[in-house]
């Protein structure tokens, strides 16, 4: 929480156009702050739980995704802490990769579990359009679990450094 008094730059000024113009009096735009909110000092150990949570998303790849729940969890509660902060955005940038990854991995395993179903039956029945329209949603389901896992695996690695850069994450 930034307990800085505000400044000029942060109140509107009355002598603007906008400022009032608005239905029953009230600003029809909200005003421009011009200060950063990601300016409060971060500590050595934050960073260090950063690097951690990084490092346990990467081992993650060498235990068949055991660790991938840990960083996240950790993300999660430590999160709040780091808020107003440059590090903050290495926290919901870890959040966000792990939930998007799920979601587009979750994707392409239905696609591929459906189309090896497919594929089965038209063999069973000898139904070539079956397992040829399986093939197909079998191949696209497996090309978007590789797109997520080496998205995922991007998104560790240029977060992880910015981290060691001191940088904050898009």
């Amino acid at each position: 929480m930034n307990l800085e008094k505000p400044t000029d730059a942060h109140t509107p000024d009355p002598a603007n156009p906008q400022f009032g113009s608005g239905a029953n009096g009230y600003p029809s735009a909200l005003p421009q702050y011009t200060q950063l909110s990601q300016n409060l000092p971060v500590t050595q150990s934050q960073i260090n739980y950063n690097h951690i949570t990084y490092a346990l998303a990467l081992f993650s790849y060498f235990t068949a995704g055991l660790t991938w729940i840990i960083p996240i969890v950790m993300n999660y509660l430590k999160r709040d802490e780091a808020r107003n902060t440059w590090l903050y955005s290495h926290f919901d940038w870890q959040i966000k990769t792990f939930w998007y990854s799920i979601f587009f991995w979750v994707i392409g395993f239905v696609m591929v579990i459906f189309a090896t179903g497919g594929l089965f039956f038209g063999a069973a029945f000898d139904s070539n359009h079956t397992m040829g329209g399986s093939f197909i949603v079998a191949a696209l389901g497996g090309l978007i679990i590789v797109a997520t896992v080496l998205w995922h695996l991007y998104r560790i690695i240029r977060g992880w450094i910015a981290l060691a850069n001191g940088r904050a994450v898009p």
